[in-house]
């Protein structure tokens, strides 16, 4: 449970919010949508996980809806723009590797236990990263007496993470590890919504055309083929 909430809170966390000092949220949550892509990666390269060429096809096209979001310049991905995009996919990575991490050694524990115990190392691990990077000093009372930010703390603690932790381990223990990181199909939708509305974030060709080879790419990555039997039980129902 503590490497669960390592790699699914308290490391994703501070990638995000160093992420979107460089890039926006609607870019951000574009790139989150990555997530199944890699979690079915991690499962090939770490937990043994077999991938027909279809999820093959899947990972390339998610690699190439990145290269659309960069205007094709990679260069830039090892040099300025690394703290931005890069770190965002190494959040999808981490994201990748807890969810098959889950679904390997925890499926028996409680979605209760799960959910608080990993929170719980994630929050630690934040509070690590506070004090060494020094940006305790920055948490002034004043500050943290304004309505607004204490709104924000609490809605994105108690929504983002509490609700949906609970929600995403009792999705990860009752189905697949591929199904639970296919979530990221509506994040990028409504990231785009709100930071139109919201922040006057506006919605580029590229981040438009990036998403849609993005979910084409989730999309054979992690589509379930039918089963030959029920195949063969429609045509009878047909024949008869």
């Amino acid at each position: 449970m503590l490497v669960v909430g390592v790699f699914n809170a308290g490391l994703p966390w501070g990638l995000i919010a160093l992420s979107e000092t460089q890039i926006n949220s609607s870019t951000a949550a574009v790139l989150n949508a990555l997530t199944p892509i890699f979690t079915g990666l991690v499962g090939f390269l770490f937990f043994s996980i077999v991938l027909k060429k279809r999820q093959w096809l899947g990972i390339g096209l998610g690699f190439a809806g990145i290269l659309v979001l960069m205007e094709f310049n990679v260069g830039q991905l090892f040099h300025e723009s690394f703290v931005g995009i890069g770190t965002m996919v190494l959040t999808t990575i981490s994201y990748g590797f807890a969810t098959q991490y889950t679904k390997k050694h925890l499926q028996a524990t409680s979605v209760l236990l799960l959910t608080t115990c990993s929170l719980a190392a994630g929050a630690l691990v934040g509070l690590i990263g506070t004090i060494f990077t020094g940006t305790t000093a920055n948490l002034k009372p004043a500050i943290l007496a304004d309505p607004l930010i204490l709104f924000a703390i609490i809605g994105l603690g108690c929504f983002g993470s509490g609700i949906a932790h609970l929600i995403f381990y009792y999705i990860v223990k009752n189905s697949s590890a591929e199904f639970a990181a296919s979530v990221t199909y509506l994040v990028p939708i409504t990231a785009m919504i709100w930071g139109y509305v919201l922040l006057d974030e506006p919605i580029t060709k590229n981040l438009a055309i990036g998403l849609l080879i993005i979910f084409a790419g989730v999309y054979l990555a992690t589509r379930k083929p039918k089963k030959k039997h029920e195949t063969s039980n429609q045509q009878m129902a047909e024949e008869a």
